[in-house]
């Protein structure tokens, strides 16, 4: 019995131990990462101008690797329109936001017309 306790003390401090590290890992690889929701105002071929859900307008600059997603399937720059609802993966560069994947879709109202 007492070698079981024994056990667990070592156990829990190592299991604790590997848990911070693993846990460091994922903070690290997000490190400067930002996320901007909300509806595109305008958009052209070098930045997308957002009004977030806090009522705010944030522009994105848009790079040659930029990502883009229209629900679950590969789109491009051109499908994006005003209106649209956003999601962009971004990371901050000096001033500005850089976006390296936008995830969107149509508004409700855009989809009814």
């Amino acid at each position: 019995m007492a070698d079981r306790k024994n056990s667990i003390k070592l156990f829990l401090p190592a299991f604790a131990l590997i848990l911070t590290l693993a846990l460091s890992q994922v903070a690290f690889a997000h490190e400067g990462g930002k996320h901007v929701l909300g509806q595109v105002k305008a958009v052209d071929a070098e930045s997308l101008t957002i009004i977030t859900t806090a009522k705010e307008t944030v522009t994105v600059k848009l790079l040659p690797t930029t990502r883009y997603m229209k629900g679950k399937q590969p789109a491009s720059l051109q499908d994006l329109k005003a209106g649209d609802r956003v999601v962009v993966h971004a990371k901050q560069n000096g001033q500005s936001i850089e976006a390296e994947e936008v995830h969107f879709n149509s508004s409700p109202a855009q989809a009814k017309k």
